[in-house]
């Protein structure tokens, strides 16, 4: 059965659409694991989380014990971009940091076989224009990473569980922070 995010199962959780699937690996694989590149991958997402607001995962998560996995996610996004202090700098960096664990996780799930896919290197310079300044923010260690090498970072951890979780997260997070990029943009030029 499939749901809406306004569909609840029991009249109080708002989910995504296809919630209990997509949180089993089986199914977050089938989901993208047909994915051919980027785009293909954020059209899915966006189908996924277009109105899902992240407040709404947070509760969904707290509702069914798993908000102290997302907690590093949530406390890191507070500290870069407060409510009350909207800024697009720190937008864009919370959005790259999204993407960038997204990528990991997602990667981890379809891949499991490739260890490098595992690797974030600080060095690349898609990376470093904002890890480096905020990585004392990043919350890598309480998701898992372990540095390896003096400029490596390996995501360890082993349960599929946990990892779809930070997956759809950093996708809702990424989805709800990119509206709000855009609402503000559109703001300021009228």
């Amino acid at each position: 059965m499939a749901y809406s995010v306004n569909q609840t199962t029991d009249g109080k959780l708002p989910l995504v659409p296809n919630f209990e699937i997509l949180m089993t690996y089986d199914g977050y694989r089938k989901f993208f694991g047909n994915c051919n590149d980027s785009s293909d991958i954020f059209s899915h997402q966006a189908a996924l989380f277009n109105k899902c607001q992240a407040n709404q995962w947070i509760d969904v998560l707290r509702s069914l014990n798993y908000y102290d996995w997302i907690k590093p996610l949530v406390e890191m996004r507070n500290k870069l971009s407060p409510r009350s202090e909207f800024t697009k700098d720190n937008c864009v960096t919370l959005m790259q940091f999204y993407s960038l664990l997204e990528n990991v996780f997602r990667n981890t799930l379809l891949y499991p076989y490739i260890s490098a896919y595992r690797i974030i290197n600080k060095d690349c310079g898609r990376y470093r224009s904002f890890i480096e300044p905020h990585e004392t923010k990043m919350p890598f260690q309480e998701l898992q990473f372990n540095s390896t090498g003096p400029n490596l970072l390996t995501y360890t951890e082993i349960n599929p569980q946990r990892t779809i979780i930070y997956a759809l997260t950093c996708s809702i997070f990424y989805h709800h922070d990119l509206k709000k990029l855009q609402s503000h943009s559109a703001e300021s030029t009228h």
